[in-house]
């Protein structure tokens, strides 16, 4: 939330309600207002607010559905605003900070150039009766009277959400590519992902992987109930932490997934930045027990479905060692899995050609 903290101490609540605050737009040289954006009315929306400083009252600026993002002129007199949605692809407005009307940006053709597959928002139950946010992509025409193979596509980290309201991304796109070749893809935003509060996100503070599968297990067993769900043929794929999580799943629940594709993954969060890992983990002299759990390296031996593996040698953000530790635990266990290695490339994996590279090994 948004505080405003007077000379003497007292703190004021600007964004009082059950959401996020997401971003912090900025406050005019006057002291008159602050702008902010929200994941409001719910955690699959972004929406831009303006609020009084002196009488908290407050208007939303964005009342159409999606994702939008603002930045404010030096004056303060005027925001871009950046939105976008399942449907349409990024368009740009200019705001009058005032209320005004706003100006749209001139866009010769800013319809989707392609045929996204069909979306089903739907809820999913954890195993304490929690509910979860999960969408489906299907394929067109899909009947309930067959039966589909699924691809389950996968996050999990903080500050991230793969349940959006918004224009999907390259991973996101090929996903939907995913429902024309016959699959149906799912998603779920597990606890430790954002927008829905500091006990949800914080829910797997020292515990990562552990805490964060049991959920990802829970939309599993909700599509193999589905009538139209091949319940044997389900796999799952993610990159960077997304990669971390499909690795951890295969190791910490075997037999769960038909195969697994691993984009750059942590294998080990020792082996991962500190400044990141020590903000959920602590160190690993402090909490060595959730280390060891969270550790896909420590459950290798585990490993019994196809696994593929993807990183470039030049990662700067994921090390290649994670990778290289894995097979090297990998083969002196006899376990198999393949590898596909990008040279001198980082973390994107970004290239002409290398995309294609990738979603295609996927």
């Amino acid at each position: 939330h948004l505080d405003l903290i007077q000379p003497d101490g007292s703190t004021t609540d600007l964004s009082p309600g059950p959401w996020d605050l997401t971003e912090f737009v900025g406050a005019d040289s006057r002291g008159r207002f602050a702008w902010y954006e929200a994941a409001r009315p719910n955690p699959l929306e972004r929406r831009l607010f303006r609020v009084d400083l002196k009488s908290g009252d407050t208007i939303e600026l964005t009342a159409e559905p999606g994702s939008h993002t603002g930045q404010l002129s030096p004056a303060h007199d005027r925001q871009l605003v950046r939105a976008t949605s399942f449907e349409l692809p990024v368009r740009w407005t200019v705001l009058d900070c005032q209320g005004g009307a706003a100006v749209v940006v001139p866009d010769d053709d800013h319809r989707p150039r392609v045929q996204l597959a069909e979306r089903r928002v739907v809820t999913i139950t954890a195993d304490d009766c929690l509910e979860l946010a999960a969408m489906l992509l299907l394929p067109q025409g899909l009947s309930e009277e067959k039966r589909y193979a699924v691809v389950v596509y996968t996050f999990g980290g903080a500050h991230a959400q793969v349940v959006r309201n918004t224009w999907p991304g390259s991973s996101g796109l090929f996903n939907h590519y995913l429902t024309t070749r016959g699959f149906v893809v799912f998603a779920l935003d597990n606890r430790g992902s954002a927008a829905r509060g500091r006990d949800f996100e914080g829910a797997t503070d020292l515990a990562l992987g552990s805490k964060q599968l049991p959920d990802q297990l829970a939309g599993v067993r909700w599509l193999a109930e589905q009538p139209w769900v091949k319940p044997d043929r389900i796999a799952i794929w993610g990159w960077s932490y997304g990669g971390y999580m499909t690795a951890y799943a295969l190791t910490h629940a075997p037999g769960t997934f038909a195969a697994g594709a691993a984009v750059a993954p942590v294998t080990d969060w020792a082996l991962y930045d500190s400044i990141y890992t020590e903000r959920y983990m602590d160190s690993p002299a402090n909490n060595p027990g959730g280390y060891a759990d969270s550790s896909v390296l420590n459950a290798v031996d585990n490993l019994d479905d196809p696994l593929l593996v993807i990183h470039a040698t030049g990662d700067d953000n994921v090390h290649l060692q994670h990778s290289l530790q894995l097979a090297d635990r990998a083969w002196r266990g006899g376990v198999d899995f393949d590898l596909k290695l990008f040279p001198n490339l980082t973390h994107g994996i970004r290239a002409p050609g290398a995309r294609l590279q990738v979603f295609g090994a996927v």
